[in-house]
């Protein structure tokens, strides 16, 4: 569906509709910004923890395919610079969950390893 949006983006784009382009880019990031709004609007990691990653970065990549399809002077300053900060802050949350996870892989191999240790012992 992504690359769809892109392909309609470079179609209006080559064929003059330069309009069109900047309202089909305006129709797609109204509706993909809003998930990554959510993402880094989670007050904590156990909160953004049901968030699904692999769904994020693949509309990631959709965003960043309908956006080069596009082309330059589509978007205003003001709405790259939201588009940035939206970006940064899901990017912080998922940096975040990425370390609570390799946390607790450390200390569950931890605890495995001292099991172990007693199981030996005895």
């Amino acid at each position: 569906a992504f690359e769809t949006w892109g392909l309609l983006c470079q179609c209006a784009r080559e064929s003059g509709q330069v309009d069109k382009v900047g309202e089909l880019v305006q129709e797609f990031l109204k509706r993909m910004l809003p998930k990554f709004e959510q993402v880094g609007a989670t007050g904590s990691v156990a909160e953004a923890q049901g968030i699904d990653s692999a769904a994020l970065k693949t509309a990631a990549n959709g965003v960043t395919a309908c956006l080069r399809k596009a082309g330059p002077g589509v978007l205003s300053g003001e709405q790259l610079n939201h588009i940035c900060q939206v970006a940064l802050k899901a990017l912080h949350v998922s940096l975040q969950l990425r370390d609570a996870e390799e946390e607790a892989n450390r200390r569950n191999q931890k605890n495995d390893e001292e099991e172990e240790m007693v199981d030996d012992e005895e």
